[in-house]
């Protein structure tokens, strides 16, 4: 059953299964850290949520693929650094589809644990 449905479903809410729950939510969360943190903003390591480079006060959605794109649209087309932000946005966007096959992967209720 969906997630919601058994935390939420008081003949499933034992504690076995909360705790069960709990733990692929935090396995789900992890798959989003870059331990070596992201390209360029070593001290940032989660791949889904961070704030912007150009706006620290706003956060992003997948803040290395924005930013790269952003900082690309103000480059001058069809030099060695636009080459660059393709391969670098290619890199971040590959780490960003790895982390959400592993987070469906660890929410998929007949996978084991």
């Amino acid at each position: 059953p969906p997630y919601n449905e058994v935390t939420e479903d008081q003949s499933m809410r034992s504690m076995g299964t909360l705790r069960m729950v709990n733990d692929r939510m935090m396995l789900v969360e992890r798959a989003f850290i870059k331990p070596e943190g992201l390209m360029g903003r070593p001290t940032i390591r989660h791949l889904a949520f961070a704030p912007q480079l150009a706006n620290a006060y706003a956060g992003a959605g997948f803040p290395t693929v924005h930013d790269q794109l952003y900082y690309m649209a103000r480059m001058k087309p069809n030099t060695p650094e636009v080459k660059q932000a393709w391969d670098d946005i290619r890199r971040n966007v590959n780490d960003a589809a790895l982390a959400i096959r592993a987070a469906r992967l660890l929410l998929d209720p007949h996978m084991i644990i």
